[in-house]
């Protein structure tokens, strides 16, 4: 079942669900599905506006932070994303996996699905 949150930093703004669906809240309450896009390197992004200012984020990262536990989001720590399907547009929080501090090495066939912050 599709389950929505508010996007921190956004709330009452846009929310995006656990399958990936990122909607903007209009003011009369309705919700209004937006396109996703993707970057050079093949990333679902989506451009989020606040204030009259643009700023593009990854969508496997607004996901993870919307529905992780809050006992992960809460200790600090930063976490290499990581989708677990080869279909790069499949952004729901059941195909990423996360890794805490990992130096690890990729393949460059593998490279692309990794996502480095």
């Amino acid at each position: 079942m599709e389950e929505y949150r508010s996007i921190r930093n956004y709330e009452d703004v846009y929310e995006v669900s656990n399958k990936g669906n990122v909607n903007r809240i209009l003011k009369s309450g309705k919700r209004k599905p937006m396109k996703i896009q993707q970057n050079t390197h093949g990333q679902c992004v989506i451009t989020l506006t606040k204030k009259n200012k643009k700023t593009c984020h990854t969508l496997i990262r607004i996901v993870f932070n919307a529905f992780a536990p809050k006992h992960i989001l809460e200790n600090g720590k930063n976490y290499d994303l990581v989708l677990n399907s080869k279909n790069k547009k499949n952004c729901s929080f059941d195909n990423i996996e996360y890794y805490e501090n990992t130096k690890y090495v990729v393949s460059y066939a593998d490279m692309t699905e990794c996502e480095k912050f």
